[in-house]
């Protein structure tokens, strides 16, 4: 199984940012716009796509069927996979998930801290002056320092998983994979039967209740006519409660 590492920059500004928004309302948003992306095949060196170019080697130039990825903090980078691009890779992998195995889950996992914590080169910290800018603000020479940011990012998570995944049994790996799926790409799973007779028996409940008011369907999803059914129930139950009192 091939083994891509990516990391996504995307667009953030001072009211539409991961601090503002959760994760999913942060992707979803109209506002969403990935500026670049870095992508590390196997343990060769990262390099980084624009967004075009990233749209039509996701969805036509990798088989996903037969290949894992690694992200640090899969939550979102896996999100904008599936959310975005459609992708659903064959496993997914996150540095995050690992550290919180290994070093515990309150100690700092960011990517600058687990770098610093397990001595690997730093981070770096371009994304913080790239806050406001869409892809077209940026000038050549300032993309370029973006992408080869975004590329010491998978250069680091590779590494790191290096580190991790000797320390981590294959189970652990598969829970990972699970967990973040259940975000990633949800699925809703019942007992087909047990709906489908809740399904008939709420049915036949509200036909016997129409029918026991002597309307129909049409009427009760009319406002005017429901208003009326209402006022007549009402002109008929006061009626009858003024008769019991003669």
């Amino acid at each position: 199984m091939e083994l891509i590492t990516l990391d996504f920059e995307t667009f953030y500004d001072a009211e539409y940012s991961l601090s503002k928004l959760n994760t999913e309302a942060y992707i979803r948003d109209p506002r969403f716009e990935a500026v670049l992306a870095s992508i590390k095949f196997n343990n060769s060196p990262a390099f980084w796509l624009l967004p075009d170019r990233l749209d039509h080697f996701l969805r036509n130039e990798v088989d996903w069927s037969d290949t894992a990825v690694l992200h640090h903090h899969a939550h979102f980078d896996a999100a904008i996979l599936s959310w975005r691009y459609g992708v659903r890779p064959a496993m997914i992998c996150d540095t995050l998930s690992m550290a919180r195995v290994i070093d515990g889950p309150k100690a700092g996992n960011s990517l600058h801290d687990l770098c610093e914590r397990h001595g690997l080169p730093a981070k770096g910290d371009y994304v913080t002056y790239a806050k406001g800018k869409h892809g077209a603000d940026f000038s050549a020479a300032e993309i370029h320092a973006y992408g080869d940011y975004c590329c010491n990012d998978a250069e680091r998570t590779y590494q790191l998983a290096q580190i991790f995944l000797p320390q981590i049994p294959e189970s652990e790996v598969k829970l990972i994979d699970l967990v973040i799926r259940m975000f990633t790409e949800p699925v809703l799973i019942g007992d087909e039967p047990m709906l489908a007779a809740a399904v008939a028996s709420e049915r036949a409940r509200k036909a016997g209740l129409l029918e026991r008011i002597g309307a129909t369907a049409k009427v009760v999803g009319s406002n005017e006519q429901f208003a009326d059914l209402l006022l007549c129930v009402c002109k008929n139950r006061s009626s009858d409660a003024g008769a019991a009192r003669r």
